[in-house]
């Protein structure tokens, strides 16, 4: 058996399902299979399915600090993930300081495979409820990852996509309550924006790519 270790640091807060539990985290059985369908979406031969045949397990590996907050009306989190007698919702974050990651392979050509995309695939995948709005964001940490290293896998990830930054404050709520406007204005139209409105269109028309609503509401 080959075993490959690698560490995560998370980035913003993973609404479990089992919040309650000691050492809550990511869990093996939703990061494998993504995994393992990112690696045959990205290579452009067929893989021998018995090299899927690997074990993952997964811990918090120093830190474990599972946070509940209290607030109204957290960015993104529906009213239906909990909420009190007293109306002030229940948002159960948990973070944790990093996540260590066990792999055990069979096959050395399998350890190949996660080597190449493990990287880009935690830089386009969230994980947990509401992920598709930014909750559960964890990457590798280490002395020679940084910022140039995470755009370069986060580019090989999203490469027909058009990629925003967004600076972060120490501040989550306020920084998800931005998100959130923005993602509303996108989603609701920006015509009174025009200036905003011309670079989207002209972004995606070089994509060749149409507007979720149609391209041709917004000309």
């Amino acid at each position: 058996m080959e075993v490959l270790k690698i560490e995560l640091k998370q980035h913003t807060p993973l609404l479990h399902f089992q919040h309650e539990s000691v050492g809550a985290t990511l869990r093996a059985s939703e990061v494998k299979p993504g995994l393992d369908r990112y690696i045959r979406q990205m290579e452009d031969e067929t893989i021998d399915e018995k090299l899927f045949d690997y074990k993952l397990s997964i811990r918090c590996s120093r830190g474990c600090n599972q946070k509940r907050e209290k607030v109204k009306g957290f960015p993104f989190v529906l009213a239906n993930l909990g909420e009190s007698k007293t109306g002030i919702r229940m948002v159960d974050f948990i973070f944790h300081d990093t996540v260590e990651l066990l792999f055990l392979f069979k096959y050395s050509k399998s350890k190949q495979y996660v080597e190449k995309y493990i990287d880009s695939f935690f830089a386009v995948t969230n994980f947990g409820n509401r992920k598709d709005k930014g909750f559960g964001s964890f990457f590798r940490t280490g002395e020679s990852i940084d910022k140039r290293f995470f755009e370069k896998k986060l580019r090989e990830g999203c490469k027909d996509s058009v990629i925003f930054y967004k600076k972060i404050n120490d501040s989550l709520y306020k920084e998800f309550k931005s998100l959130e406007s923005e993602y509303k204005r996108i989603k609701s139209g920006i015509r009174k924006e025009p200036k905003l409105l011309q670079y989207a269109q002209r972004k995606i028309k070089n994509l060749g790519s149409l507007w979720e609503k149609g391209c041709e509401s917004f000309l």
